[in-house]
């Protein structure tokens, strides 16, 4: 992964606000993104709670350079 964009991911997700998910409500949804290349891989688990807002539970990044 470029050392930009991997200093940009980690400032953007050291800045968002993380939750721990919530399943008392059966109706809140819970989002997986995932991204990879043949360098590395990303996941982002969120959950949209009771403000209608994405909220990010975890992140996960793996770089897959032998």
């Amino acid at each position: 992964m470029d050392k930009g964009l991997q200093s940009l991911w980690f400032t953007e997700a050291s800045s968002c606000k993380q939750i721990g998910p919530s399943f008392s409500r059966h109706n809140w949804p819970f989002i997986l993104q995932t991204d990879a290349s043949d360098n590395g891989m990303g996941v982002v688990l969120s959950q949209i709670i009771g403000d209608n807002q994405e909220h990010p539970i975890i992140y996960c990044l793996a770089d897959l350079k032998e």
